[in-house]
């Protein structure tokens, strides 16, 4: 398995990678309160977008491969406030997209969460991408495996640099 560095501990790209498909990153990428459309398996408007946005060129998967990157470090930040302030080690599935996963938050949990999901779509807007096609991406990352390895690919050249 291939590892880097980032922020001076060491991650294998495909559990970064899988971790952040898996568990959408305390949300597929924060959206909260709507800001960030999110997917559900029976809408129709996502299987359009899916199918319109299939194709990803290469400053896409550059322009995702930073943004996972750079959201990564605010995920893991997140997380260890909400464990902390809960006092458990049981973190709530947070996304964004679904205010139902927020509001049902304690107070000052619900802060952190809503905190993460702003920073997360300033990242993504700032590596060049909306929201959407962040998200269709993520999408058509689950059962593509060329593009999955482009972009561990990419993440590597980035943390190389």
């Amino acid at each position: 398995m291939i590892n880097f560095f980032y922020h001076g501990s060491q991650i294998h790209i495909s559990r970064l990678l899988s971790k952040f498909l898996a568990v959408g990153i305390l949300s597929t990428v924060g959206l909260v309160s709507g800001l960030i459309p999110g997917f559900s398996a029976g809408s129709p408007g996502l299987v359009f977008t899916q199918a319109a946005q299939a194709q990803v060129n290469d400053q896409e998967i550059t322009s995702y491969a930073r943004t996972v990157l750079a959201l990564e470090k605010g995920r893991q930040q997140a997380y260890e406030k909400i464990k902390s302030t809960i006092g458990s080690n049981e973190v709530p599935n947070i996304v964004c997209s679904q205010a139902g996963s927020i509001n049902s938050l304690p107070r000052n949990v619900r802060d952190i969460a809503v905190n993460y999901c702003n920073q997360s779509k300033q990242i993504v807007e700032s590596n060049g991408l909306t929201i959407s096609r962040f998200n269709a991406i993520t999408v058509s990352l689950q059962n593509n495996s060329a593009l999955q390895q482009q972009v561990k690919e990419a993440m590597l050249r980035i943390q190389q640099n």
